[in-house]
């Protein structure tokens, strides 16, 4: 068992994590509270209290790779800390895996409509069909093959204004979902989330400003193997 063993009251609501351990156990012994999560181990109270909740900060350091985490009281308590790994390398293999799926099942449904066109003669034997589609090309026409009367799919595409790539997306969730776990057995009154932006060419030269940032050591290299090894 931890440090501090976690407290659910008996609504679900998160209490002040104590270190009474005998206490717990005796409060599950006797059928007053039961275990409500193993990992990490929280208990549930089956009985009205009221509790008197203090102030709980929960500080976040975001990295691609590893987010760091600790929940800390006013007087330096730390009631958790925690490494978190994303999958940050994981997503670029899933959205290959995703694409060759989507593209096995568009080619059985081509297949299919194929079929179905040669079974009722809207099948192009010869030459082809013009037609005129909004947003594709300069004169907005397209050519059309194999089926007639096709629906267009592909010309409608839009990406919103706050679009992200998944990568992007993945970092965000897991952030955000990483600060809702908490929530379910800490009382957790502020969040901070360090921010940082570094530009190093500064550390180096405090004078830099405006296009100096362009005439960096990378300057007139293709690859930074070429600067190393010039």
């Amino acid at each position: 068992m931890p440090e501090y063993i976690y407290v659910l009251g008996m609504d679900g609501k998160p209490q002040m994590p104590p270190k009474r351990r005998r206490h717990v156990n005796k409060l599950l012994n006797t059928g007053k509270a039961r275990i409500a999560e193993h990992v990490p181990f929280t208990i549930q109270l089956l009985y009205e209290n009221n509790p008197t909740l203090q102030s709980v900060m929960m500080a976040e350091d975001p990295g691609r790779t590893n987010i760091g985490t600790a929940v800390v009281g006013l007087k330096g308590q730390l009631y958790l800390s925690a490494v978190v790994e994303t999958r940050n390398k994981e997503i670029h293999k899933l959205m290959d895996k995703r694409l060759a799926c989507r593209r096995a099942s568009r080619n059985g449904e081509r297949k299919a409509r194929q079929s179905r066109a040669k079974r009722f003669g809207t099948m192009l034997k010869a030459g082809v069909l013009m037609r005129k589609l909004p947003q594709y090309g300069e004169d907005g026409f397209i050519t059309c093959h194999v089926i007639r009367y096709t629906e267009a799919r592909f010309c409608n595409r839009k990406r919103s204004k706050d679009w992200v790539t998944p990568t992007v997306e993945q970092l965000i969730r897991t952030h955000i979902n990483l600060v809702h776990k908490m929530q379910k057995f800490l009382p957790i009154t502020d969040v901070a989330i360090e921010v940082n932006r570094f530009a190093f060419m500064l550390l180096d030269d405090p004078t830099v400003a405006g296009v100096d940032f362009q005439k960096g050591p990378l300057k007139g290299y293709s690859n930074v193997n070429d600067a190393v090894f010039d």
